[in-house]
């Protein structure tokens, strides 16, 4: 297939189509090269039983013999043909056994590289399986039929599609004088995101396979190029790479109604390389007055004449307002909706980010949720293997696990001592999941694993992120104004970085990144804040800190 589609002179070839027309053109080529060059079988239907994947040949020979010793003993009940049969079982057992811990090992370490196969493994044991339950229509009455449930989510999605007007369309405001160049998008760059193609993934509706397009990146990334850069010249798009398998996933809410999912569309992967996507929209202020009530729904109605001037309309049943502050006033705003100015609902938890804020700012209900997550993997991981070693368990627990206790904990690290343990307590569970360390201490566990308390975990990820905001690696000002300030003079005691501890009167505020930090960050040493990177960073700071107290023996305790 290379030699063949390396043979096409594709500049001269698409030389005067136009995007759609160059486009069936390469298509056409190389779905001809593909049925001439890639072999075809036909998989019948087989009443066979399914081989397990962990089925080796000396397992299913083990297997035979067990079966053929039974049947011998069945039909002449010796006890020499028994105990041929006995030895025969255990053998089988055994094999069995290892095949399945052999299986369980190679998915669990290739589980970053292939985790297809691990997750095909999960649903195999799993006795539940993920579909989309009965919906309410319209009508409010149940539906239950598969087609039924396509239509009342078809035509919510369609409900909530704009149209856009492109004779109305305004013009862009300039607000700056500098140019944009010629964009081009040459060979080198399609070759490159080609070759970052994930081939494990499933064609998309034109039905073009990611390994394809991986293996033959080298000869289809100059018509490609030739086919995007008209695209972007012409301002046109194929209609085909228009076309998406939709499919609908679970928000939050009442999982009956068909607001409560969002389509997720799974587009071509040729089209997919240069595609770009919005999202939220957040609007904050104080508001301790009237008048700054009144300015924040001053920047809401600017938004609602911006949103209906360039046809972006926002729903402003899906819109929240969530109160902070012992001061705040809690004014009602209001948006432009489907039917005239709507009040917009008052809402005590919202999600943003990954993080679930709550008028408190405590996270309570955040760490719970991370709890649960973390305790559903972990039992998961419980059922479908059982007692792990050493070597499997690590893996799956800081891949699986971990990330959902620890996910942006700069953020969110916990206040309250209840929500310390909740956390806490998940690690320890997990540790119990190891053989031969369950009768020991939760310290001495996380010593035999060489695994550090959760709450160590949260003080280092503090000192790495101001490391980072330091040497604006991370960007976070706020209209000019850091979050962290440096000490204006030098002392001899202590580096050259120190930062500046404001007084703080509330326990919310005391115990918020930007303060709960810096005792931290201005006791360590020279040498780490000073550090060339943050490779570096994270190995002086792991020596600088090995004997910790919290390392394995966290406070909450």
């Amino acid at each position: 297939m290379n030699e063949e589609l390396s043979s096409i002179r594709w500049e001269h070839e698409l030389q005067g189509l136009n995007t759609c027309n160059a486009w069936d053109y390469f298509v056409d080529k190389l779905f001809k090269a593909i049925d001439q060059h890639i072999p075809v079988c036909k998989v019948r239907p087989s009443v066979r039983r399914v081989r397990k994947p962990w089925m080796k040949e000396t397992t299913i020979n083990a297997l035979k013999i067990k079966r053929k010793t039974w049947y011998q003993y069945k039909h002449n009940q010796t006890l020499e043909n028994y105990e041929t049969y006995r030895i025969a079982r255990n053998e089988a057992s055994k094999q069995q056994r290892s095949s399945v811990e052999e299986y369980e090992n190679k998915i669990v370490t290739e589980f970053k590289e292939n985790p297809k196969s691990f997750w095909k493994y999960i649903q195999s044991k799993t006795k539940t399986k993920s579909v989309i339950p009965n919906l309410e229509d319209e009508n409010g009455d149940i539906v239950t039929t598969d087609e039924e449930k396509t239509t009342v989510l078809n035509q919510f999605f369609s409900s909530v599609f704009t149209i856009e007007d492109n004779n109305n369309i305004p013009e862009f405001e300039a607000r700056t004088n500098m140019e944009l160049g010629n964009l081009e998008i040459t060979i080198d760059q399609v070759e490159k995101k080609l070759g970052e193609l994930n081939v494990a993934k499933s064609p998309g509706p034109d039905k073009l396979h990611p390994k394809i397009l991986y293996e033959l990146r080298s000869v289809i990334s100059e018509p490609l190029a030739i086919i995007f850069d008209k695209s972007l010249r012409e301002s046109v798009l194929p209609k085909v790479w228009k076309e998406a398998n939709v499919t609908p996933i679970f928000k939050k809410g009442n999982k009956q109604k068909a607001q409560n999912y969002r389509p997720v569309s799974l587009t071509k992967t040729t089209h997919s390389i240069t595609k770009l996507f919005a999202d939220d929209t957040k609007v904050y202020g104080t508001a301790n007055n009237i008048d700054d009530s009144e300015k924040i729904q001053r920047d809401l109605n600017k938004l609602d004449d911006w949103s209906q001037k360039w046809q972006l309309k926002f729903n402003a049943d899906k819109c929240k307002v969530m109160h902070f502050g012992n001061n705040n006033i809690e004014t009602e705003y209001s948006m432009l909706g489907n039917n005239g100015q709507s009040i917009l609902s008052i809402t005590r938890e919202e999600k943003d980010l990954g993080v679930i804020f709550d008028p408190t700012l405590k996270f309570s209900i955040h760490v719970s949720t991370c709890v649960k997550k973390a305790n559903r993997l972990l039992g998961m991981i419980r059922r479908t293997f059982g007692p792990l070693e050493k070597d499997m368990f690590l893996p799956l627990y800081k891949s699986l696990i971990r990330p959902q206790l620890e996910y942006a904990t700069t953020v969110w690290s916990p206040l309250l001592l209840k929500d310390i343990q909740q956390l806490e307590n998940v690690q320890r569970r997990a540790t119990k999941l190891v053989k031969g360390l369950s009768d020991l201490t939760y310290s001495n566990r996380l010593r035999q694993l060489g695994l550090p308390s959760l709450e160590y975990r949260r003080k280092r990820a503090d000192v790495l992120q101001v490391f980072r905001i330091i040497n604006e690696i991370d960007k976070t000002s706020d209209r000019g104004r850091s979050m962290l300030t440096k000490q204006d003079h030098y002392r001899t005691r202590g580096h050259n970085k120190r930062l500046l501890k404001p007084h703080t009167r509330l326990n919310i505020r005391k115990h918020s990144f930007a303060i709960r930090v810096i005792n931290d960050w201005n006791s360590l040493p020279s040498e780490i804040v000073n550090a060339e990177s943050v490779n570096r960073f994270k190995t002086l700071i792991n020596t600088y800190w090995k004997n910790c107290d919290i390392k394995f023996y966290p406070s909450c305790y």
